[in-house]
């Protein structure tokens, strides 16, 4: 089989991995990365794909993804690689994250001293509130050298604050469904209802000592509502769009619908920075998430999320990729790693 066959076809059987596929076209049309940079990462993914005896046409689709990681994982000039002529940076920037992760940045005494539970399943809006009113400004954040924001894969993804205080000045102080509209507008499809969701803002200064870029699909892997480029018509200012679930769903590809636009909020992914109160962070409560994103349901039964998430991923690939034709698109990549990849 061609180069990079197998691992392509692989993707292209599962729902997620179209999107995957999508993303890997939109960063080579962007013209932002090295082309050579793209195919070379796709042949070691494909090489490795090959050579994995646990990995085939059959595979889960996370084994698969969590491979490609693995790759980047492992040759880190791969991630950061998109990055415009110029970008807009903004007084300050935003990112989000979930009670289990926010709980580890806090100082153990601080959280004990305040009876706010560790246990995130138990952590109410009166405990958020309490926990800001005494520390918004950081003075108990976890003063460790090893605490960093930021995931495991050495980044974290930001937006720039202003646009998400003019959201907030559109809810009632109480912050009802705030989250809700917090957790659409970024894409994060996979915030649960249930889920306590922080904000931690820190400065220009701070981000501009550290790496920063335009997400690819190798940044993204399989986040399920990622889309590599802006739609047409949005301003060219170095930075991403997330996608708006609310515009985004109920997912109808018609030829009417088929090219409206889906735009979220700005978006950059970060080098992971040190935690501390010393480079200016802050934070502030978004709440807890009330509904399921895109409508969906609570259903006991495992083989029906399973089939509905299949559903609404197949239809976000089709409209971010504009109802593509899969054989021409995977016969396309095909050709482009055979034809690219000498760095």
């Amino acid at each position: 089989m061609p180069i990079g066959g197998r691992m392509l076809h692989a993707l292209r059987k599962h729902s997620l991995g179209r999107i995957v596929l999508v993303n890997i076209k939109h960063a080579i049309d962007a013209d932002h990365v090295s082309r050579n940079l793209i195919a070379q990462y796709l042949k070691e993914c494909s090489d490795r794909f090959n050579s994995d005896t646990t990995l085939g046409q059959n595979a889960p689709i996370q084994q698969i993804l969590n491979m490609m990681q693995m790759v980047a994982d492992i040759r880190q000039e791969y991630r950061f690689s998109n990055r415009p002529a110029s970008a807009n940076v903004p007084d300050k920037i935003s990112t989000f994250v979930t009670w289990d992760v926010a709980a580890k940045l806090f100082s153990s005494i601080a959280l004990n001293g305040l009876h706010v539970p560790r246990d995130e399943s138990q952590v109410e809006e009166r405990h958020l509130q309490r926990l800001e009113k005494a520390s918004g400004d950081g003075k108990y954040f976890h003063l460790e050298a090893d605490v960093y924001m930021g995931n495991a894969r050495g980044f974290f993804w930001a937006t720039p604050t202003k646009y998400v205080d003019t959201i907030r000045a559109s809810f009632l102080p109480n912050g009802e469904k705030l989250a809700d509209r917090i957790r659409n507008i970024l894409g994060l499809v996979h915030y649960r209802a249930s889920r306590r969701i922080l904000e931690f803002m820190t400065s220009q200064e701070v981000l501009q000592k550290h790496k920063q870029a335009l997400p690819t699909f190798i940044e993204a892997a399989g986040h399920a509502r990622f889309k590599a480029v802006p739609c047409p018509g949005q301003p060219q200012d170095g930075w991403g769009r997330t996608a708006d679930l609310e515009k985004a769903w109920p997912c109808q590809i018609t030829d009417a619908s088929i090219n409206r636009s889906v735009e979220g909020l700005p978006e950059r992914v970060v080098e992971r920075i040190r935690f501390h109160p010393d480079l200016m962070w802050q934070w502030r409560s978004v709440g807890i998430v009330t509904g399921c994103p895109e409508g969906k349901t609570l259903s006991a039964s495992k083989q029906t999320r399973d089939k509905e998430e299949e559903e609404r991923n197949n239809c976000f690939a089709e409209l971010i990729g504009k109802n593509p034709d899969w054989d021409e698109l995977v016969r396309f990549l095909r050709e482009f790693m055979q034809n690219h990849g000498k760095l």
